[in-house]
């Protein structure tokens, strides 16, 4: 949690995850990743846990549904969900 906010995704450069899991740490941090995960367009899980008491309700729903459209649409992508 101690280096959190001087870590980005955007230092991976090429070498992209598949998947971020947004686990609790700073909580400025982990509001930085999920916006860097939607720029850069990779699909992460969030949880908040700890950090649920820092947060406003506002922002706890805000992050996990953007979380939740994120996986949906990963999910209905997958050739076996298609119609």
């Amino acid at each position: 949690m101690a280096y959190a906010g001087q870590l980005s995704l955007y230092e991976l450069k090429d070498q992209l995850p598949d998947v971020v899991v947004i686990s609790p740490n700073d909580p400025e941090a982990m509001k930085r990743y999920v916006v860097e995960c939607k720029q850069m367009n990779i699909p992460y899980i969030y949880d908040p846990s700890q950090q649920i008491v820092r947060m406003t309700g506002d922002e706890l729903l805000r992050r996990a549904s953007m979380a939740l459209r994120r996986y949906s649409s990963m999910i209905m992508s997958l050739p076996w969900c298609r119609t």
